[in-house]
């Protein structure tokens, strides 16, 4: 088995060679055209093995990819039986979307923050997929209209203000706005609380 193993990885070197190694990025290889390759490899040569297809596919993985996935395997403690499958699961969810600005671009403009989410994630949200998009440094201004787009009604008049021309003043904008909220629901909810009934004395019933 390890001899067969052995050609097998010989003849499946030569498949790949020349072709593009996954780094993450679309405009190097998606991940479909790299499952391609791979599939079509596995099938020229016979590898039907799940563990050993995996071990194959990291050859044509660039070095910090494959340094990321061996990480994923040591921590999810699958280091010593990885599979295919455990392979291109991780592909996808790592890099896929990461790899596609266009679906970034489209997340970014259906985003919307409520008044019950927590601000300072959304922001971090909101940073991810302004990244992911890939837009040019150039276009502050498109971000701060994506930024006022995905803010509920109620904020919206705060950051069209015309002291408000940058993103970084619209999220200082929007964070004071959304913690004096949530100060002022939480006081309204202090003193509904002390306006209801007065507990009973249970003490007191028992003795009645």
């Amino acid at each position: 088995m390890p001899e067969n193993n052995s050609c097998q990885a010989a003849e499946f070197g030569q498949l790949i060679h020349g072709h593009l190694h996954f780094d993450g990025k679309a405009k190097t290889i998606s991940v479909s055209a790299w499952k391609a390759v791979l599939n079509s490899a596995f099938r020229n040569i016979g590898v039907t093995d799940i563990v050993h297809k995996a071990a194959l596919a990291e050859s044509l993985l660039e070095h910090q990819v494959l340094q990321s996935w061996q990480t994923y395997c040591q921590t999810n403690d699958i280091a010593e039986n990885t599979t295919f499958d455990h392979l291109v699961h991780f592909i996808m969810v790592t890099y896929d979307t990461i790899s596609r600005p266009y679906q970034g671009l489209e997340e970014l403009m259906v985003l919307r923050f409520r008044m019950v989410d927590d601000l300072p994630k959304f922001n971090q949200s909101f940073d991810h997929l302004v990244e992911r998009s890939e837009l040019p440094s150039s276009t502050d201004e498109l971000k701060l209209n994506f930024y006022r787009s995905a803010m509920p009604a109620e904020m919206k008049p705060e950051l069209f203000h015309t002291a408000v021309i940058t993103l970084a003043l619209a999220k200082n904008t929007a964070l004071i706005f959304w913690r004096t909220c949530q100060t002022l629901c939480k006081s309204t909810e202090i003193a509904n609380a002390n306006d209801g009934p007065m507990p009973m004395d249970v003490d007191a019933v028992n003795n009645c």
